[in-house]
């Protein structure tokens, strides 16, 4: 005769505590590499064979005569010669490439392409990274929001036109990644986190400084103890040694060049387009609103009009507010700090329907002592990150809890 007994309970899960090790997630460069292969691919299918005015012409088309500029504040070739704007900023790294990229002769505009495309890999695998750094999400959701992180219309606005502008959100992540990393002391960690700052270029003062404001929320909000103060106190210094190269040459600019900012945008235009959703979604540089009979940025535009693209990084952007609501997303404190102060930031100028109520007196102060801000589209960056990595957690929590609701297949009882 059979005899039956009930089987044993399934044994218990680990717990997080009990499976600390390396963070989970799909570490393997192939995902970089096929990434990085699919937007190449996608760029090199607009408009091939033509070139995109990049910022400075110069930089791509006679690049070893523009490094040779560098190292004078005066330049004659031009009208009646003057002090050029932020030449110094091209030296690292976007000079460099395009200098390799002229010596192999490669042509213009599959260099800018290549360019490209590595500058979305850069944020594409950066924000991956720093998920599975700090525990975020599952691998599948990782994989999405850093999908979305380098696709973020702040990104894709200006990536064809102003490169240098998408730099310093594209490393965002990756100076993070060393102070997140619990395993370097704390003058390790700082001094490497400072050593990726150079890469965000320093063509733009302002957007590598708005991409630097999460690094400092993200110190300020570590636990209060020894750590936070040494990491605070080794990480300032190194990030203005870490400058030095771009913010002096730009104090000398101060000194001898034409202050040009009172005639080119005012704080009113650079507002007016930065609502509230248009702030999340990162739909809010107002030049890509601008279109005399032709867009003046093509991508900026479709960000701006497009129905899809509208449709789509708003639900983006209301699915990352979610995942943030959650009481169990890791480095909540941060996250919420960041998107709390970013958003301060962006919308407390705009003037239109539902806008701040001192709008105007912020605006005064861009058009004054903050006009080097003025361009406040330049914050998003900080955002989106944010935003991504409450995307990653809503995404991986509603999966792991669709999981844990499936019926477990299987006998109820074990042969003897």
């Amino acid at each position: 005769m059979t005899t039956t007994v009930q089987a044993p309970p399934p044994a218990a899960v680990p717990t997080r505590a009990a499976t600390a090790g390396p963070p989970e997630g799909p570490r393997s460069r192939r995902w970089l590499l096929g990434f990085w292969a699919v937007v190449f691919v996608l760029l090199l299918a607009v408009q091939p064979g033509r070139q995109t005015f990049d910022t400075k012409l110069g930089v791509t088309v006679a690049p070893r005569r523009f490094f040779s500029d560098l190292g004078q504040l005066w330049h004659g070739q031009n009208s009646f010669g003057g002090i050029q704007d932020q030449y110094i900023g091209y030296a690292w790294p976007m000079l460099p490439f395009h200098w390799l990229a002229d010596l192999v002769n490669l042509p213009v505009w599959l260099a800018e392409r290549l360019w490209m495309s590595l500058i979305v890999a850069v944020a594409f695998w950066g924000a991956l990274r720093l998920a599975e750094r700090l525990r975020v999400g599952s691998g599948a959701s990782r994989l999405l929001a850093a999908t979305a992180y380098a696709t973020w219309p702040v990104f894709t606005a200006v990536i064809g036109s102003t490169s240098a502008a998408a730099l310093p959100g594209a490393f965002l992540p990756w100076v993070l990644l060393p102070l997140a990393d619990e395993r370097y002391t704390a003058r390790v960690a700082a001094l490497r986190s400072a050593l990726v700052v150079p890469f965000m270029g320093g063509v733009n003062a302002a957007s590598t400084l708005a991409s630097l404001l999460p690094v400092g929320l993200y110190l300020l909000s570590r636990p209060a103890g020894p750590r936070r103060r040494k990491l605070i106190a080794w990480w300032t210094p190194a990030m203005i040694v870490a400058t030095a190269w771009w913010w002096i040459p730009l104090l000398l600019l101060g000194v001898y060049g034409e202050n040009f900012l009172p005639f080119i945008e005012t704080a009113r235009t650079t507002t007016d387009t930065m609502s509230a959703t248009e702030a999340l979604r990162g739909g809010g540089n107002w030049v890509a609103y601008l279109h005399f009979g032709e867009a003046w940025l093509p991508a900026g535009w479709t960000v701006a009009s497009s129905v899809l693209v509208i449709v789509c990084s708003a639900l983006a952007a209301g699915l990352g507010l979610a995942g943030l609501a959650r009481r169990d997303v890791p480095e909540r404190r941060w996250l919420v700090l960041t998107v709390l102060v970013t958003a301060l930031v962006l919308i407390a100028g705009y003037g239109g329907a539902s806008g701040a109520p001192f709008h105007g007196v912020v605006q005064d102060w861009l058009d004054g002592w903050l006009s080097p801000f003025r361009n406040i589209y330049k914050f998003q960056t900080g955002l989106a990150l944010a935003l991504v990595l409450g995307l990653a957690h809503l995404v991986g929590a509603a999966a792991a809890s669709r999981s844990a609701r499936r019926p477990v297949r299987g006998r109820r009882f074990a042969p003897l």
